[in-house]
């Protein structure tokens, strides 16, 4: 896997070392995910995953990646996606447009602005967000209190870390050790 940051107008663009069969909307693989910041209000979450299952949304980080094979599609997707978000287009409209594109560009090298480049303006950063509490304030704060006081969350001990073990078939193994506030990340 290759990562690269801030390229282009993408926050983050990922070369997978493995392929995901995707037939939408003409038989191709999945390698390239490429990422803006970009809140997507919960309402409209079901209408961009059913308009295209390449097209993920991390609401928490108020991210939307879209994840084709070439650049010029992962734009289309983001294009239309937003297209789906902002009312523009229906979800079939957004599909349709998504295959006559495609179809128009291999067959008669016809080129849309949808797949050269973002049609809209993407604001760095705030865009995530954080959601709301499941608990009362008061709560919130005796459970949050609990879980700091903890033994496995102690920040005064010498030892406090958790494991995260990342297995790679032919590269071995990687260790990550997440240290506490006051503790420094360590990468073993």
């Amino acid at each position: 896997m290759l990562v690269w940051y801030n390229n282009g107008p993408w926050k983050r663009t990922i070369i997978y070392d493995q392929e995901v069969k995707h037939i939408f909307p003409v038989d191709h693989v999945d390698v390239m995910e490429q990422t803006i910041d970009y809140k997507v209000p919960p309402n409209k979450a079901t209408d961009v995953i059913t308009y295209d299952g390449s097209v993920t949304i991390r609401r928490t980080d108020g991210e939307l990646s879209a994840k084709c094979d070439k650049e010029g599609a992962n734009f289309l997707a983001i294009n239309l996606a937003n297209d789906v978000i902002t009312g523009k287009k229906s979800v079939s409209e957004a599909r349709a447009f998504y295959a006559t594109t495609i179809k128009e560009f291999a067959l008669q090298n016809k080129m849309s602005p949808y797949l050269e480049s973002l049609q809209f303006t993407v604001s760095k950063g705030g865009a995530n967000d954080t959601d709301k509490h499941g608990v009362s304030e008061e709560e919130n704060k005796q459970i949050t209190d609990a879980i700091v006081s903890s033994p496995y969350f102690r920040s005064n001990q010498k030892y406090n870390f958790s494991f995260c073990f990342w297995f790679n078939m032919g590269n071995g193994l990687s260790i990550f050790k997440r240290w506490n506030k006051a503790q420094r990340l360590m990468w073993s």
